[in-house]
C-alpha cells in the first residue's frame, strides 16, 4: 500500500455516519467528509453520496491538472449503524472521473446484490436488476449535472 493510500485509509475509518457534515465537492459531486494536505502537494480527501439506503465513498488525491482515484468502498446504512460491504482499492496512477467512478460503484452495488441474491437463492432478470441499478446511480452521480442543464435549457427557451 502507497503513503498516499495508507494516509487515505486512515482518515477513511475516522469518518462519521452524517453525510451532511464537511464541504461539497463540485467537481466530483461529493460531500467531502475528510481531506488532508500530503507533503507530496496532494490533497487527499474522502468524499461521499448517498444512493438509497447505501452511502458510496471515494477516496481521491488531488494534484495540478490531475485527480487520482485510491479507492471506493460501500456501505449500508441502518440508523446511526455502517456496515462495509463492498470496497476496492485501485492501484497507483489510476485516475478519476465521475464516469469511471461512477462505473466502479455499480460493478460494487451488482456485486452486493447478485452475492446477496445467491446466499437466499433468488433468482431475478439480470438486466431488470441493471436497468434499476444504473437509474438509481445515474440520479446520484449525475442529478445536479441534469438539473444545470435542464434549467440552462429553459433559460435559453429550448424548452417549452
Amino acid at each position: 500500500m502507497t503513503d498516499q493510500n495508507k494516509t487515505i485509509a486512515i482518515i477513511a475509518n475516522t469518518l462519521t455516519n452524517d453525510i451532511s457534515e464537511g464541504t461539497y465537492d463540485q467537481d466530483k459531486g461529493l460531500q467531502v467528509v475528510a481531506m488532508i494536505m500530503s507533503n507530496s502537494g496532494f490533497r487527499c480527501q474522502v468524499g461521499q453520496r448517498q444512493v438509497g439506503n447505501l452511502i458510496i465513498q471515494e477516496a481521491t488525491a488531488d494534484g495540478t491538472g490531475i485527480t487520482y482515484f485510491s479507492g471506493i468502498k460501500a456501505f449500508k446504512v441502518d440508523g446511526d449503524q455502517r456496515t462495509l460491504l463492498n470496497e476496492k482499492n485501485f492501484k497507483k496512477g489510476t485516475r478519476y472521473s465521475r464516469q469511471f467512478a461512477r462505473k466502479e460503484a455499480e460493478d460494487l452495488i451488482i456485486n452486493i446484490i447478485v452475492d446477496s441474491l445467491y446466499r437466499q437463492n433468488v433468482k431475478v432478470q439480470a438486466s431488470d436488476l441493471m436497468d434499476k441499478v444504473r437509474d438509481l446511480l445515474d440520479k446520484s452521480y449525475f442529478e445536479q449535472t441534469d438539473e444545470a442543464i435542464m434549467g440552462l435549457m429553459k433559460e435559453w427557451e429550448l424548452l417549452l
